[in-house]
């Protein structure tokens, strides 16, 4: 496989990683997202430089800290490593003419292996399938978005459900928490949470209204969770997916999306 193809598909892991720490490892991580979609080399090695010393400087401080569990440990031991050796291999590296220019029609998504995972009760599969209808309406491409309780986005025939999604959450995937008192009753549900974690997958919380009590689990409380029956959240969220997939939709058309969203989720009752 391709170097670049590598660090991307390792991209994600070490956001969920790092970027929690402080505004300094974000901007490396941002640098080296930047590095890697206009494959500037340079960018990349001094991206992965910058994260190798911020490692050298506070490795001691994470192994003794109280608050950094023993599979986060283990995580930061692998990031690591693999930062180190992507330094060396990435001094032989040199792009072939093919690895200079990206197609049109290959995605900045498919490049960084960015996709979609709605984890969701099937209780709330009302609101949620409207939620999935409202990405589609955005422009996010189907394959982009893994979503079981809709067929288009599901489960191909004759897999195990359980060992598919297993499967998908060890992918490289950005996970939506529809989070609600359903979410928590749920063995499966939280399931998917922990291997996510475990796994430390990009997230967004989304707090549907049938939610009574506060945000549990692994999942960060202190993170803002999405409001889906908030206008001025949903036009946030819209913003950020348009940035993240580089999708054009019309303010027009978002607004009659975004009215018809409103109006049906008022309708469903809890």
């Amino acid at each position: 496989m391709d170097l670049l193809k590598k660090i991307s598909l390792e991209l994600n892991g070490y956001e969920a990683l790092l970027t929690n720490y402080s505004k300094v490892t974000m901007y490396f991580i941002e640098n080296l997202r930047t590095g890697l979609k206009e494959k500037d080399i340079d960018v990349i090695k001094y991206s992965l430089k910058s994260i190798d010393e911020w490692y050298d400087e506070n490795i001691s401080r994470i192994r003794t800290s109280k608050y950094v569990f023993e599979t986060q440990q283990t995580q930061h031991k692998k990031t690591r490593e693999q930062i180190k050796a992507f330094l060396v291999d990435i001094e032989n590296y040199t792009l072939s003419n093919d690895n200079k220019v990206v197609s049109e029609q290959v995605s900045i998504e498919e490049i960084l292996g960015y996709k979609i995972f709605i984890s969701h009760s099937s209780k709330d599969k009302d609101i949620c399938n409207l939620f999935v209808e409202l990405l589609d309406d955005l422009g996010i491409p189907e394959d982009n978005i893994l979503y079981s309780s809709l067929p288009r986005f599901g489960i191909p025939g004759d897999v195990n459900i359980y060992e598919y999604l297993r499967s998908k959450i060890n992918e490289n995937f950005y996970m939506f928490y529809m989070l609600s008192d359903n979410y928590y009753e749920s063995i499966a549900c939280l399931n998917e949470m922990g291997a996510a974690w475990v796994r430390q997958n990009e997230y967004s919380t989304f707090k549907l209204p049938n939610l009574s009590g506060g945000i549990k689990g692994v999942v960060d409380p202190n993170r803002k969770a999405w409001d889906l029956t908030d206008a001025v959240e949903l036009n946030n969220l819209k913003n950020k997916l348009i940035q993240d997939f580089e999708l054009i939709i019309s303010d027009n058309k978002w607004e009659d999306k975004k009215n018809v969203f409103l109006n049906k989720v008022k309708l469903i009752n809890y």
